[in-house]
């Protein structure tokens, strides 16, 4: 499985309903910020599946090849459940 943050502007208030809908394995890591799990896709087909029409409102999609860093105990559980 892999991991794709996606990042968006705060004030984008339709996002997080379509993530919530769309990717049943995500994080939320604060506003605007996500963490996804999928299966055998690429970033594209991620912010394909997100809209690319602009419904969605602005957004960027990250694959996640690493990770570290400082933050809730949580969040490395997800990863470690949830990326390959």
């Amino acid at each position: 499985m892999a991991a794709f943050a996606v990042l968006a502007p705060i004030d984008n208030s339709v996002l997080p309903g379509i993530i919530n809908s769309r990717f049943p394995k995500h994080y939320a890591i604060g506003p605007g910020q996500w963490v996804v799990a999928e299966t055998g896709v690429t970033a594209q087909q991620v912010a394909d599946r997100i809209g690319l029409n602009g419904a969605a409102g602005q957004f960027v999609v990250f694959s996640i090849a690493g990770h570290y860093g400082y933050f809730r105990k949580d969040l490395w559980e997800w990863l470690t459940l949830n990326s390959g």
